[in-house]
């Protein structure tokens, strides 16, 4: 990889780096949208209102998301971000993409699903991987100076797909046959993964040998810095109920 230094400027969109990692988190982050509102009405729908079928998949997704994201800072600290990233979008559209076909081959309403469990599973042990590396990515790319306002731009971004992802996630998942929508989503996945291909940043390779044992000690120092932290550990329990 062609290493850059991070960089200091007037408005972070005019740093290629930054654009690339906006705009690769944003259609990444729509199509999560798009995919999480959809699959919770279609378990509603093919299973006639099962609210407990759809709460056990809500649950299990973000268990399995709360369980990996650790994992993800441990690797996030160690290999390089950017690659990171363009793989694991790789791997939820190819999931998702993969999710589609099956959904055509197998017609039946278990059979989906089945299917939707399995991939909402996979799909957030892919993010827990996926979440910590973008999140340390900003200060790589960007001086200290600037961090403040990429910060910003995220966060705005964050907040309106927050309000107009969902709306257009309404309209999609009513204009449109469920699996058309879940390769549109498929394909924002891989379009990110694109994206985030040609981030280049100064990446230094860490000298330690990741082991078992290691990435345990690494996770037990997080959790023991989180604890020490009362606002955000207050904030980290509003999120999980």
């Amino acid at each position: 990889m062609n290493d850059a230094p991070a960089e200091k400027t007037a408005n972070v969109f005019s740093l290629r780096n930054f654009r690339l990692v906006f705009f690769g988190a944003l259609v990444s982050e729509l199509g999560a949208t798009l995919y999480s509102f959809a699959v919770s009405f279609y378990i509603l729908e093919i299973s006639g209102n099962n609210a407990f079928l759809q709460g056990l998949y809500l649950a299990l997704c973000g268990g399995v998301l709360l369980v990996f994201t650790p994992i993800g800072g441990v690797l996030g600290d160690r290999y390089d971000k950017a690659r990171i990233m363009f793989v694991c979008d790789y791997m939820k559209g190819g999931l998702i993409l993969l999710a589609t076909l099956f959904l055509a081959l197998f017609p039946s309403q278990s059979a989906h699903i089945a299917i939707l469990f399995a991939v909402g599973i996979l799909g957030s042990a892919v993010s827990g991987v996926f979440d910590p590396a973008a999140g340390a990515l900003l200060p790589s790319i960007v001086e200290e100076d600037s961090l403040q306002q990429a910060n910003a731009y995220f966060s705005v971004k964050s907040a309106l797909l927050g309000i107009l992802g969902v709306v257009l996630a309404g309209i999609l998942y009513g204009a449109l046959p469920i699996r058309l929508l879940f390769m549109l989503v498929g394909v924002c996945f891989v379009l990110s993964g694109v994206s985030e291909m040609f981030i280049r940043y100064a990446h230094t390779p860490s000298g330690e040998k990741l082991t078992v044992r290691l990435a345990l000690s690494d996770m037990g120092e997080g959790l023991r810095y989180l604890r020490g932290q009362k606002a955000v550990m207050a904030l980290v329990i509003s999120i999980l109920f």
